[in-house]
């Protein structure tokens, strides 16, 4: 496991104790989840941002869709 060196002010800590305790949580369990919505939502970025270059737009998925149901359909 790597060290991690992390400084976090007081004010910081018992805001997300407040957090955590407001969802029954304790604040290692509130760390852990935090911190995996922020790992998903970096991965959800990184693949928006390929889309993006390869030209994949909310349009051009449901035009996809469409042409597939037309051919599940004819088929």
């Amino acid at each position: 496991m790597p060290k991690l060196d992390v400084s976090v002010k007081q004010d910081t800590i018992d805001a997300s104790r407040a957090a955590a305790s407001a969802a029954g949580m304790n604040l290692s369990n509130w760390t852990d989840k935090v911190l995996t919505e922020a790992a998903w939502r970096q991965r959800f970025s990184r693949s928006a941002e390929r889309e993006r270059q390869l030209g994949i737009t909310p349009e051009w998925l449901a035009g996809h869709k469409e042409d597939v149901e037309e051919q599940r359909a004819a088929g």
